[in-house]
C-alpha cells in the first residue's frame, strides 16, 4: 500500500513512472486529486496533459529496452480522466458542472 508523505508533491519519477512521494505507480491517488484541482473546469486540457504523459511513459519504457504494455499504461494514465469527467458532469462530456454524482476511481 502506498504511503502518503505530507508536504511532498506526488510527481512522477522518470523513467520508472512511480510517485516520488509514495512510490506508487504514477499517477497515484493523491496525484490524481491534485491534477483534478489543477485542471478544474478544463477537462480537455487535463486529457491532453495525461495523454502527453502517457506518450512519455511509453517512450521511456522503450528507451530502457522494455516492451511496454500499452493497453495497461493507457488505462493507468487516461481511464481515470474519463471517469472523473463523467462523474463531475453527471455522465456527460464536460466537467463544467460542479455537481459530483459519483467519485472517480482514483486507484
Amino acid at each position: 500500500m502506498a504511503r502518503t508523505h505530507p508536504g511532498r508533491d506526488h510527481v512522477a519519477a522518470r523513467p520508472c513512472w512511480r510517485c516520488r512521494a509514495c512510490g506508487a505507480p504514477w499517477p497515484c491517488a493523491p496525484a490524481k486529486l491534485a491534477l483534478l484541482d489543477q485542471f478544474a473546469g478544463h477537462s480537455v486540457a487535463r486529457a491532453f496533459f495525461m495523454a502527453a504523459r502517457l506518450e512519455e511513459a511509453i517512450a521511456d519504457a522503450v528507451e530502457l529496452g522494455q516492451k511496454p504494455d500499452v493497453a495497461a499504461l493507457t488505462e493507468r494514465f487516461t481511464q481515470w480522466v474519463r471517469e472523473a469527467r463523467r462523474a463531475r458532469s453527471g455522465g456527460g462530456d464536460s466537467d463544467a458542472s460542479s455537481q459530483h454524482t459519483a467519485a472517480p476511481r482514483l486507484d
